[in-house]
């Protein structure tokens, strides 16, 4: 499961006395919750996931990409327990919607 914040989300700008200011919008439009079943296979400390994924929540726009999209990505286990990745999120099978850069710390449950 992954929450993410797209800051992209309904952005917006408005110009007032030839100045750009930013029109923000509420911090919940730009949360994102999606499920993936994961493939990962692990080379020495590198890592290639290959994901499906389904948007469970995000903020509802005219024009965006679908709710199923994958991820494809490396990621690099520092130790056990931490690793850092890079993840390219595209839908369709062939356009990329973002890259993720991730930073993690597994939890091993007995």
């Amino acid at each position: 499961m992954s929450v993410s914040y797209d800051g992209s989300v309904n952005a917006q700008v408005a110009v007032d006395e030839n100045e750009l200011e930013p029109v923000l919008g509420p911090f919940t439009d730009k949360i994102q919750l999606s499920i993936y079943p994961s493939y990962e296979l692990l080379i020495n400390k590198i890592s290639i996931l290959l994901q499906p994924a389904f948007y469970l929540y995000r903020k509802e726009l005219e024009n965006q990409s679908p709710r199923f999209h994958q991820r494809i990505g490396l990621k690099y286990h520092f130790s056990n327990k931490f690793f850092a990745g890079i993840t390219l999120r595209d839908y369709n099978f062939h356009v990329s919607d973002f890259i993720e850069w991730n930073m993690g710390y597994r939890i091993k449950w007995k």
